[in-house]
């Protein structure tokens, strides 16, 4: 049954995609089947064949190599580099210099074909890195990119992880390309969770000479957590040249690992006398807005507020908010929703993403071939400070304590929502703690708890655990139980999953197992269905080719059996990849066939007047082609195309998404969804449209342009948003938001309009 905070509506193939709440899904009805017997053995017989294959597949390694270590160079504060990008400090003349990159991609194991040298210097308040970048031929550098996390990686990079625990498990990424543009993220479980949504306090600046180019950064230690007493740090230095699409790591690194990889990192050594600062920044902020309405009128609003991270321990930072406001975070993507579902859209306010990996809870449940989904998250941050009509309710203050303590990684968050038209003041709290076991095992346990005014209660408890043998076997599993109180009274039930992955440089394969009870309700989690059984697996074989162009080619199986509790089929997947391959340039192409069978047992109405009818739906097979050009070019594409079987009927679909980078300054992105659905009781189109421009002045200030229209909703929607990055952690924003119901090009009436105004200032310590 379809849980109180959410709401259903009755277009129920769009969703709405409000700035910040959740999603008005489209999920009207929630099957509750009655199935026959299904084909279990021959998808599990298929599963375990493919895993036995892929653990005897052979691989090529690259061979054990020393790990490579660096001394920095310590400082007095007067010798300390002004960071220019010139690289002519009397510091770098001094400092012990890294190299020797090898390749990752195209090939692992042999020397990369551009030299790339760092050096590593330290002040008892900052370290600084030095880049130089050398490369044969100048010219064909390829940098597109200047705003904040922006696509540098589609760029010539530089990029380096700092583990400052020397834990081999997490740490602070760092990037820039030639034109000094930024991007950072924090790193946990060896990239399990990547937070690039974080935003530190940092400088850096590049510039490119006659043979390649250098990059310089200064990383304030108040900007990072670490334990004083430890004179080495883990550290991984990248470079990527984009012409080649080759990345290169100061510390070999095989490709069946991802770059966050901080296990096999480099040690950087001699950092003594470092002087943690009070590692307090206060943030308060200034907020005034302008808002018309077409239903509830017009208002003019203005207000204060305040932003709060303290250090209160080398390893434990709080994190606090009073009066909060995301005025300038970007509205959410519009999608298309052709299934019974709700849709999952990702967390973009700045308060619940820093530190977000360490609430992460239990096992993934979607697919790495991109089918599938989110179906079970035990925290959801999307569900604090929306109501259960789908719409923003104000977030009087909040706290998070985020850190370590020994081999533990504790989280604690509460958070208080105002009341609303439709819900009570409520409460929010969450407590995660996860020990470390061994070089890469963890077990750990999650609480959440919701309270509204009134009988309204909800509570989730939950363990978990990552067993890593070997570096190519992973095993993890959850189980967690909620308890949820209304008027009606009181339910409780109980979910349980588990899963096996094997990743090897060619062979990936998993099996997935998870059972979700009809009454379970994660109250501060996201659950997509309840009253489940899911059996999943995949495997893929990627050779390794490297020649005549071809980097790698690609072949894939993956299957999914849901039956309700009682045993009865409901969902029932197997997917075909074939023809998958990759060039040097990063071109590819994948096609696949896909049959699929649904069981209904409610009707379903998938668009107005548009109905699925009770029953067992076996569709035709699918056949579906991806093809993309390499990112790095000034004009490149992604296209996705099928035709095939979908219910009792048939459904052609096309999404095209275009990127122009004519230079540094511009970034356009079109895409266009489109979809043509056939079914005995009737047709319908399923259209969507999105513009995205950029234009960036320098690497501080940026204005995004933002339109989307939704032919289903008949919703069309502008977003501008101007952000100058005055000084490091301090912002100006303008942003301007607008609506329009427009049934067609030539009849479009305004909804909404609002126009804000925040500016942010940072007192750092």
């Amino acid at each position: 049954m379809p849980h109180a905070d959410w709401t259903f509506f009755s277009e129920p193939t769009v969703s709405c995609c409000l700035k910040h709440g959740l999603p008005r899904t489209c999920c009207a009805v929630h099957p509750h089947s009655v199935r026959r017997a299904p084909r279990v053995a021959a998808l599990f017989a298929t599963s375990f064949f493919s895993l036995a294959v892929a653990a005897t597949g052979q691989e090529v390694v690259i061979q054990d190599l020393p790990r490579p270590v660096l001394a920095a160079l310590p400082l007095s504060t007067d010798e300390a580099p002004i960071v220019d990008g010139i690289l002519d400090d009397a510091a770098w003349e001094r400092a012990d210099r890294g190299g020797d990159f090898m390749q990752r991609e195209p090939q692992d194991g042999i020397p990369a074909s551009q030299r790339t040298e760092f050096q590593v210097a330290f002040t008892p308040s900052a370290l600084y890195v030095a880049g130089r970048v050398y490369d044969t031929d100048p010219d064909l550098i390829i940098a597109k990119e200047m705003g904040r996390d922006s696509g540098i990686r589609n760029d010539d990079g530089f990029s380096f992880i700092l583990d400052t625990f020397l834990d081999r498990r997490n740490g602070f990424f760092f990037e820039t390309n030639p034109n000094g543009a930024k991007s950072d993220a924090l790193i946990t479980d060896e990239g399990a969770n990547s937070n690039f949504e974080w935003d530190g306090v940092w400088k850096v600046r590049s510039r490119v000479t006659s043979d390649g180019w250098v990059t310089e950064f200064e990383i304030p230690f108040s900007t990072l957590r670490f334990d004083p007493s430890q004179s080495s740090w883990g550290m991984q230095v990248s470079r990527s040249v984009r012409r080649h699409n080759e990345s290169t790591y100061w510390a070999p690194l095989p490709q069946q690992f991802n770059g966050f990889r901080i296990s096999s990192a480099g040690t950087i050594e001699g950092l003594s006398g470092l002087e943690p600062s009070q590692q307090l920044d206060i943030k308060p902020f200034v907020v005034a807005s302008s808002t018309q309405s077409r239903e509830l009128g017009n208002s003019d609003d203005a207000d204060v507020g305040l932003d709060l991270k303290w250090g209160i321990t080398k390893s434990m930072r709080l994190d606090a908010t009073y009066n909060t406001d995301f005025a300038e975070t970007e509205v959410d993507d519009q999608q298309i929703n052709l299934t019974r579902f709700s849709l999952f859209f990702p967390e973009k306010r700045e308060f619940f993403l820093e530190n977000a990996g360490i609430f992460e809870f239990g096992t993934p449940t979607g697919r790495r071939g991109g089918g599938g989904g989110n179906l079970f998250k035990g925290f959801f941050s999307r569900r604090i400070g929306i109501d259960s009509e789908g719409t923003e309710a104000p977030v009087e203050w909040g706290a998070r304590l985020t850190g370590r303590a020994g081999e533990w990684n504790l989280g604690v968050l509460s958070v208080e929502v105002d009341e609303t038209e439709f819900d009570g003041a409520t409460s929010f709290q969450v407590v995660r703690a996860k020990r470390n076991i061994g070089k890469r095992s963890s077990i750990g346990a999650l609480m959440t708890r919701r309270d509204e005014s009134g009988p309204e209660q909800n509570q989730l408890v939950g363990v978990d655990f990552s067993i890593k043998p070997t570096d190519d076997l992973n095993f993890s599993g959850y189980y967690a139980a909620s308890d949820d109180e209304t008027a009606d009274g009181e339910v409780s039930d109980e979910t349980v999953g588990l899963s096996g992955n094997y990743d090897t440089r060619e062979w990936k394969a998993r099996l997935n197992v998870l059972e979700i009870g009809e009454d379970f309700t994660p109250g501060v989690g996201f659950l997509r269905r309840d009253n489940i059984r899911r059996y999943e697996s995949e495997v893929e074989y990627e050779p390794i080719i490297n020649k005549r162009s071809i980097r790698n080619l690609r072949f894939g199986l993956q299957s999914e059996y849901i039956s309700d509790l009682q045993g009865r089929m409901e969902s029932r997947e197997v997917r075909y990849s074939f023809l998958g391959l990759r060039n040097y340039q990063g071109d590819g192409m994948f096609l696949s066939v896909t049959e699929q069978t649904e069981r209904l047992f409610e009707d379903f109405e998938i668009s107005e007047g548009i109905v699925i009818p009770t029953g067992r739906h076996d569709a035709d097979p699918r056949i579906s082609l991806f093809l993309n050009s390499a990112n790095s070019r000034a004009l490149s594409f992604r296209l996705f195309g099928g035709t095939g079987g979908f219910f009792n009927g048939t459904r052609d679909n096309v999404s095209l998404t275009t990127t122009l980078r004519p230079n540094r300054f511009v970034r356009s992105e079109t895409q266009i969804d489109l979809n043509k659905v056939s079914l005995p009781s009737g047709s319908f189109d399923s259209n969507l449209y999105r513009q995205r421009v950029s234009f960036n002045l320098n690497p501080k200030m940026l204005f995004n342009a933002l339109i989307q229209y939704n032919e289903n909703s008949d919703a069309l929607g502008l977003n501008l948003r101007f952000n100058w990055i005055y000084r490091p952690g301090a912002d100006l924003f303008v942003v301007f938001n607008q609506t329009w119901n427009a049934p067609n090009a030539n009849d479009a009436t305004r909804e909404d309009r609002q126009i804000v105004v925040k500016f942010t200032y940072l007192f750092h310590q």
